[in-house]
């Protein structure tokens, strides 16, 4: 496990014109998305209106927004129905921001998420801790994005840019009807939080926890939201229904020490067996799949067979190991299922596809025994994989995976960046400097849609990771029967 400094304030900073601007927050002329001014808590239910002072910002020991020990999350959900979802880690450096004059240093997260396996939002987000324990937001910086390519950074602010405050994000200790703002800047960003309920028991990754707390949100782009926090969790749940996201796994949170005979990992190894063996993944152009093409490699399906079954009998004794985080547990499952259903089609594309999904959850169990850098260079190596896939299924014209125009590998990239944004710092500079080349090259592939090159590009990459990605099973499986 990586050991983060943070560098904390020496001295006491003092928001001193601080109080001014939280004063004027107190007559409210914020509106809503239709142009009506919304309803807002009376001032005197407000927790969030004192000066707060800074003497460690980066100590944040709140139980209820424990982002200093929170090296990483796991968010599964539903967006409109889509699938979601959210991966969110502590970046190992701390970023100054200046507000009226006091530097204060604040912790950075990167929160990653994705809509039916795309990109669609990445923001930098900055925290730090008052005296008192309560936790403020100092702004993001955010990057939504369309097609694989940013389209706008609508959602972006930066405490003492433009006027804007500080945010209290969290009290440090909530109670019934308390009322705090988490994001407070009218026109541009606007939260407001009640808390309805303290000490309630919720079901974790890891079985109960108790003293939660629930929240209604009011912000300006609909109805209320519903918001529960966990202890050692921070953010456990939010929305409900088709809009609902929940939190899948936290580290340190949930780490485990397996059990000596855990087949968990053989999963990822089992997954690179299947995607390796189903060959090159070439489709006709109709869609229907065959066996080769004549300049491709053709799929070997007893291979796959006998690599599924393991998978699968794998996948069966982990689950008897017990007391499995059941979000990623669900997660596994649909996926097996997905590749059991590629494979009875023989179709070869869709085989590696799906071999990808599967390796992706199992990995997400690995955050609860390996270091989250180990786990994250194969999350990167996962997402260079997926290029090859989906420059295959542009070649083939393959919508089972993709559609044209759609993309897809300016998206992979965008993936692969962010997770290399995490991880840089864990290799050696020499090496980091060729992965940031080929990086680049690979962006300028992907922005001209040429997406052999890309896939050229990506194997390359991969190749640099040494073995400590996904790993490539061995060179016999590379002729099919």
């Amino acid at each position: 496990m990586r050991t983060l400094t943070l560098i904390s304030v020496l001295g006491v900073l003092v928001l001193a014109s601080c109080s001014d601007r939280l004063a004027k927050r107190e007559i409210d002329d914020c509106v809503d998305d239709n142009g009506d001014r919304l309803t807002v808590a009376a001032v005197r239910d407000r927790v969030d209106l004192d000066v707060p002072t800074f003497s460690d910002p980066t100590d944040v020991s709140n139980p209820f927004f424990p982002i200093a020990a929170l090296e990483s999350t796991v968010i599964l959900g539903f967006e409109g129905g889509d699938r979601l979802r959210v991966e969110t880690t502590l970046l190992p450096e701390t970023v100054a921001i200046d507000v009226d004059g006091a530097s204060i240093d604040t912790l950075q997260s990167q929160f990653v998420a994705s809509v039916n396996g795309r990109i669609r939002e990445v923001a930098i987000d900055h925290y730090a801790q008052a005296d008192d324990g309560s936790v403020f937001y100092f702004g993001e910086e955010v990057f939504n994005f369309s097609d694989g390519v940013v389209t706008d950074f609508n959602g972006t602010w930066q405490a003492g840019r433009d006027g804007a405050p500080p945010a209290m994000i969290m009290p440090a200790n909530p109670r019934v009807g308390d009322v705090f703002r988490p994001e407070n800047f009218c026109g541009v960003v606007f939260e407001e939080v009640t808390v309805q309920a303290v000490d309630v028991d919720v079901i974790g990754p890891s079985g109960l926890v108790a003293g939660a707390i629930v929240t209604s949100e009011l912000h300006t782009d609909g109805p209320n939201e519903q918001k529960a926090f966990a202890p050692d969790y921070g953010e456990f749940s939010s929305g409900f229904g088709a809009d609902l996201e929940q939190l899948a796994l936290a580290v340190p949170t949930d780490r485990v020490t397996p059990p000596s005979r855990s087949t968990l990992p053989r999963l990822a190894p089992e997954a690179a067996i299947i995607h390796f063996a189903a060959g090159d993944g070439q489709a006709l152009p109709s869609g229907r799949p065959t066996d080769s093409l004549p300049s491709g490699r053709a799929a070997n399906w007893p291979a796959v067979r006998q690599a599924l079954g393991d998978l699968d009998a794998a996948v069966s004794s982990f689950a008897r190991e017990g007391n499995l985080p059941p979000l990623l547990k669900a997660q596994l499952d649909d996926a097996v299922v997905a590749l059991d259903k590629a494979v009875a089609a023989r179709d070869p594309l869709l085989v590696r596809h799906r071999a990808i999904a599967v390796a992706r959850a199992s990995f997400d169990f690995l955050l609860r025994v390996e270091p989250v850098s180990d786990v994250d260079r194969a999350r990167f190596d996962l997402w260079l994989a997926q290029v090859d896939v989906d420059a295959a299924a542009g070649r083939a014209r393959f919508d089972g995976i993709r559609v044209a125009g759609d993309g897809a590998i300016r998206g992979d990239t965008a993936s692969a960046e962010r997770v290399w944004d995490r991880i840089q710092h864990t290799f050696d500079p020499s090496v980091a400097d060729k992965i940031d080349s080929g990086l680049q090259a690979l962006r300028d592939a992907a922005e001209a849609d040429d997406d052999d090159d890309a896939a050229r590009l990506a194997g390359e990459l991969r190749a640099m990771l040494d073995g400590t990605g996904w790993p490539l099973p061995a060179t016999e499986l590379t002729t099919g029967p």
